[in-house]
Formats: structure tokens, sequence, C-alpha cells
């Protein structure tokens, strides 16, 4: 009950950002567990950080299925480092691979073919959480381009974005000193937002870098879409996407 209360009153106060990566959450995790049931057998989580899909999967997974899957968790050498020991620390048995790589100098099909475990053939799903918003616009461009050259027919490919109009400040309904606010929050905590993406051509984005968009999900839509119960459209979190997609031999 207090993690309830607790969670609900964050909901409120951080325009809704509990809501929104929960969310996230859930529908990355459905659409792996979708893809482990069809054959897939690697996911690749790039700037992984401290995510714990891997870990749970494995707790949640009966011990065939969990070995018949090969994670790689691609990040900084230093965060790398730091993860690997405190997953040792605590005991936690995964089938995950660590690449230790700064995708600013090193694009990630070369950090992924340099893993001997990597299968380039394989069907493979590739989560990108939480990450671009992050990152210059060329960035994305150049990180993307190399994941359409890595990944194999059929792969599938799944993230989020936020609209660009909140860098240029010309959401509609949303006045400009509430996304001055988001964004000096975001600067004050360290993790300043510098891009954002164009949802209506998003889908020729993607084509151009040899990807098919099967899913484009609006977070304004996530009570319809997403079955977010507590959901009432906050304005900045309203801004939110998330995407699938499949790597196609076709490309714009």
């Amino acid at each position: 009950m207090s993690r309830d209360a607790t969670r609900n009153s964050l909901a409120t106060v951080s325009q809704h950002n509990v809501v929104y990566f929960s969310s996230r959450t859930v529908y990355l995790d459905a659409l792996m567990a979708k893809a482990v049931s069809e054959g897939f057998k690697q996911i690749v989580i790039v700037a992984a950080g401290y995510d714990s899909r891997a870990y749970r999967f494995a707790m949640d997974n009966v011990s065939e299925v969990v070995n018949s899957v090969q994670f790689f968790e691609v990040d900084l050498p230093q965060v790398i480092a730091a993860k690997s020991a405190d997953v040792a620390t605590l005991g936690y048995a995964a089938n995950v691979e660590y690449i230790a790589a700064d995708l600013a100098n090193i694009p990630i099909k070369d950090a992924l073919l340099n893993n001997a475990k990597f299968v380039q053939s394989a069907k493979t799903v590739y989560f990108v959480e939480g990450l671009v918003y992050y990152l210059p616009q060329a960035a994305v461009d150049s990180l993307y381009t190399s994941l359409g050259q890595v990944a194999s027919n059929d792969s599938i490919l799944a993230y989020d974005f936020a609209n660009e109009c909140l860098f240029k400040k010309t959401c509609l309904d949303l006045p400009t000193w509430e996304i001055n606010v988001f964004l000096e929050v975001m600067e004050l905590k360290k993790e300043p937002w510098v891009s954002g993406m164009d949802s209506d051509v998003h889908s020729q984005w993607l084509s151009e870098r040899g990807f098919e968009m099967t899913e484009l999900i609006s977070f304004h839509d996530a009570k319809e879409k997403l079955n977010v119960q507590t959901w009432n459209q906050s304005p900045i979190m309203s801004q939110l996407n998330f995407v699938t997609a499949k790597k196609t031999d076709n490309v714009a």
C-alpha cells in the first residue's frame, strides 16, 4: 500500500515520469517475451546501464529457455565494470555477455562483431531504451545506421524517442515556459535532453537505415493503446513515443 501510494504521488508531481517508465518496461518486456517464444535467441541492450531485463528473465523462466537465449549488454567501460562487479557480488545468474564500448568512438556494429558469441546472422532483438533524447541527432543517426548494418533480416528494433517539438518549443497546447522548466530540470539532474525526432517522417527515417516501422505509439494514447489506466495525458510525457521496427532488405 505504501509503495502504491508513493508511486501515485510521484506520478503526479513528476509529470507522470513513473507511469511512463513503468509502461515502457512492460511494453518492452512483452515484446521480448513474444520474440523469445517465436525462437529469437539473441537480445542486445544498447546503453544497458543497470537494466535488469536479463536477470529478471533468468529468474522467471525455466533453465532450458534461459540457456537458449544470449543477452549482450553494451555500455561504457566504467559502467560495465561497475555493473558486472555488482552482479557478481549479488550472485545474480544470467546468460549475459558484457561489451564495454564507447559508442562515440566505435560503431555498435564493430562492438558486437568483436564479441565471439555474437552471431550476426541470428534473428536478434535490439533494445535502445531511454537513450536517444540524450544524444545529438548526428549521433542518433550514426547509431541507427550501424544497427541497420549489423542486424540480420527480420531482427526487431525497439526504442523510445521524444518529439522534435520539445526542443523547438513548438508543441501544440504546451506552453514554452513548461517546456523550459522540464528541460531545465533535466539539466539540473545532469541528464540533459538534447534532441528529438518528427514522428510524421519517422517511418522514412527508419527505412533509410534498413528498418520497416511496424508500430509507433504516442504516449498521448497510452490509456487506449497501452492499457495504462491511470494515465491522464500529461503534456510533457505525451511527447514521447514507443517504436517497434523490423530489419528488411529494403533501404530507402
